[in-house]
């Protein structure tokens, strides 16, 4: 049980001994401060970092699925797994529909605060 403390304590020194190298840009200071984003503006920020959350939920969702098809597979008839497999797919179904109306929604609010 002391190792587990231990072994964190080194990679957090490890850590805080060989920092990570950073990626400058190449950036002409006279003309003002750089933008280090790819995105021009505040919507297209939010885009990118929905396109990112969608894709990694995109996985989890797929990994979900396998993971209650395990549970169904697991439970050889009892009624009680059954049903909370059952429940599981339920949610894991509500959450993929979640995201993939994502983009959809942040799509309707951009036209309306744009329209405003």
């Amino acid at each position: 049980m002391k190792q587990i403390p231990l072994l964190t304590g080194s990679m957090l020194l490890a850590g805080l001994a060989f920092p990570f190298p950073t990626f400058a840009m190449n950036c002409d200071l006279s003309q003002g401060l750089c933008n280090p984003l790819n995105a021009p503006d505040l919507v297209s920020l939010f885009q990118e970092i929905l396109a990112y959350v969608v894709q990694i939920g995109a996985i989890i969702l797929v990994m979900m699925i396998i993971f209650v098809g395990f549970q169904y597979i697991t439970a050889r008839g009892n009624p009680e797994k059954v049903s909370s497999a059952h429940k599981a797919l339920l949610w894991t179904v509500v959450g993929g529909a979640l995201l993939l109306g994502a983009e959809a929604i942040a799509l309707v609010i951009t036209a309306t605060v744009s329209s405003l």
